[in-house]
């Protein structure tokens, strides 16, 4: 299931950028997942002078001692509606995150898959001459496939401190 929606959002975002004006794209990090020791990246294209696409992955593959390990990996493509023009100034977005985890705290085990879709705000902040520094957020609900049953929980979808490089 996994290898799936990988797979076919990869084929989104790929066949809706086909048209897209390559003109102005970016890539930025999350700074606030490296608190949690995942590195990650997100690419996004200016669609028009409205829309822009993103797709952000993030992995932490790290096994800490035999008491601790976090492991997990996370894709989310996005549509984005910036109100004055991509990359600068307010957004609202739609997201879609998928995570797969496998955690272990003390005794306490985290193990399944995350499925979400939520809604996200940020705020596009000029910091240099193609530098940008964005702190975003996105609430919506998941599906935790736990190894026995199904939970809906909400979810924060994105909760972020981005820095990003724009590119034109």
């Amino acid at each position: 299931m996994k290898r799936l929606f990988v797979i076919l959002s990869l084929m989104v975002f790929l066949c809706i950028s086909k048209d897209a004006n390559a003109q102005r794209f970016a890539i930025s990090t999350n700074l606030l997942d490296y608190i949690l020791i995942a590195p990650n990246l997100e690419v996004e294209l200016a669609m028009n002078q409205h829309n822009t696409i993103s797709m952000f992955a993030s992995a932490s593959p790290w096994r800490i001692n035999e008491k601790y390990s976090i492991s997990q990996i996370t894709v989310s493509p996005e549509y984005k509606y910036w109100f004055t023009m991509p990359f600068f100034g307010h957004y609202l977005g739609a997201n879609i995150k998928y995570c797969s985890y496998d955690t272990y705290w003390n005794s306490t085990r985290y193990d399944g898959n995350l499925l979400g879709l939520g809604a996200t705000y940020g705020y596009s902040i000029i910091i240099g001459k193609k530098w940008n520094l964005v702190p975003n957020i996105g609430l919506g609900v998941g599906a935790d496939f736990q190894p026995d049953r199904v939970r809906f929980i909400p979810l924060l979808t994105k909760f972020g401190l981005n820095i990003q490089m724009v590119i034109r």
